[in-house]
């Protein structure tokens, strides 16, 4: 499954041993520890295990962050503005995988523009190669099984079937289409 870019839980179920917690550690990880939960079944049953035994790895990280959390206050105290026009970047691992945060700063200290790209779409390259051979009725057990957030992804694609040409739709193209045909505002 590393041809298809998988990640988070999608990807260690296929035995892709890659955790962003690991690999670039931040926040307290390298104090903490984190075992990088992996089963190579490449099916649900494994994307079960995993997210379990994830949970479960989850619990004992908080329990020892609690007991290791020192003493004052837990919010840092920001006395100086943000300048507008700084950029920050920002990669996670979330329940779904890595989640990566791209901010610039705008005025009053408050953000001009931010994004974040969620595993979903990324994983979602990896259904092909799930359901290939699968009856149809096990598609939406083998979809779920990856916990995907449709709306995470941004995007709409569709396939003419009659000829083949694949169309990514903008969020402006989208509502102006419904608007056509409910004319809504």
């Amino acid at each position: 499954m590393i041809a298809y870019a998988l990640l988070g839980p999608t990807a260690r179920a296929s035995g892709v041993g890659i955790d962003i917690r690991i690999d670039h550690p931040y926040a307290a990880y390298k104090e903490l520890g984190c075992e990088v939960i992996v089963e190579n079944g490449n099916d649900i049953w494994s994307r079960v295990i995993v997210r379990m035994r994830e949970t479960l790895e989850a619990i004992r990280i908080v329990r020892d962050a609690l007991q290791l959390m020192p003493a004052g206050p837990i919010m840092a105290d920001i006395r100086d503005p943000i300048p507008p026009g700084k950029v920050g970047l920002s990669s996670v691992e979330a329940p779904r995988g890595e989640t990566h945060h791209f901010v610039i700063t705008g005025e009053d200290s408050r953000p001009y523009r931010w994004k974040a790209r969620a595993p979903t779409f990324q994983n979602l390259q990896g259904i092909p190669v799930m359901v290939s051979g699968e009856y149809i009725a096990d598609v939406p057990i083998g979809l779920g099984s990856m916990d995907p957030c449709f709306s995470c992804t941004e995007r709409l694609e569709t396939v003419d079937i009659r000829t083949g040409v694949t169309r990514v739709y903008s969020k402006q193209e989208l509502m102006e289409m419904y608007r056509r045909r409910y004319g809504g505002k």
